[in-house]
């Protein structure tokens, strides 16, 4: 009992500011007292693992005791991490490098080093290509990736140059964006993603999603634009529900182009699921894997890979009419331990 207080009083004095946000924001929608949202809140969080971010997001208010055991919290998919994945070999999924040289059968294109390339071959690559997307080693993120085209240069050699100089060592030729996403969003890169479980020798799709930027900035990374999220039917390859940015804005429409999204059929969705598949048969250090990739009218990129992050998006209310979460399906597709 003194442990539990004590738990509660530090929990309380690190998290009011927290708590009483997310109170306010939840009785805009329900007529719930205070006091009770605060005490179930904790219990939710004692019983569940839930943080009171994820109560408001989940609706646990409107949920009942036996659904609320079915939700995937943070505290839990730290838990199952634990049992998914070897962090011993997690490198390859930071280091760009050797990401493209475990998957370079399924990359779908040729990539290049500059450091190990003499300037000749650098330059007879330019001259060739015109354009080239240039990256950094680093997989946490996009943001660093340029596409530059010699054009913008005074030559090849003051191309090279200003890779270095913004440590985008790893080059490639550029991918022209599938005609439906360009005519979405043309100043993004519009990715694809597709979360696998692997069972053995069999590989789950646990969850897809599709990211649209939505604003006119002309930047290479979609994630590095402010974007909208939404979830894509692994069966049909559709986008059924409308599309979120941040908590509060939704769209079944793209807001500039206008483009129709709810409904969407994701072009070449059964050879995404494909290659993402043999990816995560390719790479059992992680049995829960997220893999990135763009698409052209023809041919399916793989871009990056991350231990999946997004599992509490894919729970939100919007997405489920029977308000049922991740839970049930891995207890059953886990067999280390219950979890």
């Amino acid at each position: 009992m003194k442990k539990n207080l004590k738990k509660f009083f530090d929990y309380l004095k690190k998290h009011i500011k927290g708590i009483n946000r997310s109170i306010r924001l939840i009785r805009k929608k329900s007529s719930e007292s205070r006091i009770f949202l605060f005490f179930d809140m904790w219990w939710s969080y004692i019983r569940y693992g839930v943080t009171y971010d994820e109560y408001r997001m989940f609706e646990f208010y409107l949920i009942p005791g036996y659904k609320r055991d079915t939700y995937m919290s943070k505290c839990r998919h730290q838990n199952l991490e634990k049992h998914l994945c070897d962090k011993n070999h997690l490198i390859i999924l930071s280091s760009r490098e050797k990401f493209y040289i475990k998957f370079k059968d399924l990359l779908n294109r040729e990539f290049y080093n500059i450091k190990e390339m003499s300037f000749k071959e650098f330059e007879e690559l330019v001259l060739k290509k015109k354009e080239l997307v240039c990256r950094s080693n680093s997989l946490k993120g996009e943001s660093g990736t340029l596409t530059l085209n010699v054009k913008n240069f005074r030559g090849p050699a003051f191309l090279l140059d200003k890779a270095k100089k913004s440590g985008l060592n790893i080059v490639e030729a550029t991918i022209k964006q599938n005609k439906l996403f360009e005519s979405i969003n043309s100043h993004n890169m519009n990715t694809i993603s597709v979360v696998t479980l692997l069972c053995g020798n069999k590989v789950d799709i646990v969850s897809s999603y599709v990211k649209f930027g939505i604003t006119e900035e002309d930047k290479y990374d979609v994630n590095s634009v402010k974007h909208v999220t939404g979830i894509v039917d692994i069966k049909t390859g559709t986008i059924k529900h409308k599309l979120v940015c941040g908590e509060d804005e939704v769209y079944s429409e793209h807001p500039i182009s206008k483009v129709k999204l709810v409904g969407l059929e994701i072009p070449l969705f059964d050879e995404i699921k494909k290659v993402a598949s043999a990816c995560a048969l390719e790479f059992d250090e992680a049995l829960e894997v997220e893999w990135n990739f763009v698409i052209s009218n023809t041919k399916v990129y793989l871009i990056n890979a991350n231990l999946w992050d997004d599992y509490v998006f894919s729970q939100l209310p919007m997405f489920s009419k029977n308000k049922v979460g991740l839970m049930p399906y891995y207890r059953d597709n886990v067999k280390k331990r219950r979890i």
